[in-house]
């Protein structure tokens, strides 16, 4: 059984948002890039440059391979935005940019915290893992995140034991 929590330890948040999974688990203890860990079958968990070519695809001013991409904190002009769930019926306003046009509906799950296991940001924020560690450290892999009061989308590692979103790319 795949372990997750869902926010507040309340289930009716895992059926809205989805399980918050700490990386080693949504990796299923493996580290090897691009690795399936928990998604189904034909479908994997993202590499850190996959997560790139995404956000440029999006992003109206910043296309794939442009260097703004390789860049820590917030960047590009509206990926997140357009990768954000449009309106207000789960992200708190003013779900700055959002309009969803790429169809990826990213909600505001929130995330877990370790060591204390508090939970945070449910309505405020989305963040998701990259199946790619952040340079081979045992501690910290790749992830993003996405706000209510932004249509920038951030690059950041994250220490591997926050619990927070897995999205799953197709096998080519």
């Amino acid at each position: 059984m795949i372990e997750k929590y869902c926010y507040g330890n309340n289930a009716a948040n895992c059926a809205i948002y989805g399980g918050l999974y700490e990386w080693k688990e949504a990796m299923q203890y493996v580290t090897t890039e691009g690795a399936k860990g928990i998604c189904p079958e034909g479908w994997h968990i993202p590499t850190d440059s996959e997560i790139k070519i995404l956000e440029g695809t999006v992003d109206s001013q910043y296309p794939v391979g442009d260097p703004v991409w390789d860049n820590l904190g917030w960047r590009g002009l509206d990926a997140g935005g357009n990768l954000k769930e449009e309106g207000t019926t789960h992200w708190n306003p003013p779900n700055t940019g959002a309009t969803n046009s790429s169809g990826f509906t990213a909600l505001p799950a929130g995330y877990r915290y370790q060591p204390n296991g508090t939970f945070s940001s449910i309505g405020n924020g989305n963040q998701i893992w990259c199946s790619s560690e952040y340079v081979s450290n045992t501690t910290f892999s790749w992830s993003r995140n996405m706000i209510w009061t932004s249509s920038q989308i951030s690059r950041y590692f994250i220490h591997k034991e926050t619990g927070i979103s897995v999205r799953c790319l197709k096998d080519l």
